[in-house]
């Protein structure tokens, strides 16, 4: 299997749609296009934002770990109201890989992802499964977080967490700003 880098551009567009006599906002894709392509042993470029056009460089070989890990947050111990983000990451892997899903851009580029026998995503992206967070609230739950996320970040991967409540979002920021 030959491993792939690439880095895409996207942009979303809002346009507002008359629905049942009222104006709803409908935000969407407009584009998604891939920039820069590389083989197995060539360094590459991707930006880790539209906005800022910050690069990020990854070296991406036969023997490394992929360019992105997916990393599970089940937290919801700081929810205010309702529970149940806890049980989003494993609900996310699945729509992922339902039949119903593909892993191609609207243009048609692979993002470099195939499903195993096991269930399991190869290629660009590596599932690094959840981080043990049962029990931990507070201070120990956030360090957790933050010492997960900057362990796959000194291996040179980009990191996408899945599920948990907001409160994950400021220990995987401080771990990204380290």
């Amino acid at each position: 299997m030959k491993a792939r880098c690439c880095m895409l551009a996207a942009r979303f567009s809002a346009i507002h749609i008359r629905h049942g006599g009222r104006w709803r906002r409908q935000i969407f894709w407009t584009s998604i296009r891939q920039i820069m392509p590389t083989g197995a042993n060539e360094r590459c470029q991707m930006t880790d934002s539209a906005m800022t056009g910050k690069k990020l460089a990854i070296q991406k070989t036969a023997t490394q770990r992929p360019p992105l890990a997916l990393i599970g947050l089940p937290q919801d111990n700081n929810s205010t109201f309702l529970t149940g983000p806890r049980l989003a990451p494993p609900l996310i892997r699945a729509a992922m890989t339902s039949p119903s899903a593909n892993m191609f851009a609207e243009t048609g580029t692979d993002l470099g992802h195939d499903i195993n026998a096991d269930g399991g995503m190869t290629g660009l992206w590596q599932d690094a499964g959840d981080l043990a967070l049962r029990g931990l609230s507070g201070k120990p739950a956030f360090d957790a977080i933050h010492d997960g996320i900057a362990d796959r970040l000194a291996d040179g991967q980009a990191v996408i967490s899945l599920g948990g409540d907001h409160s994950v979002t400021w220990p995987a920021v401080m771990a990204h700003a380290a």
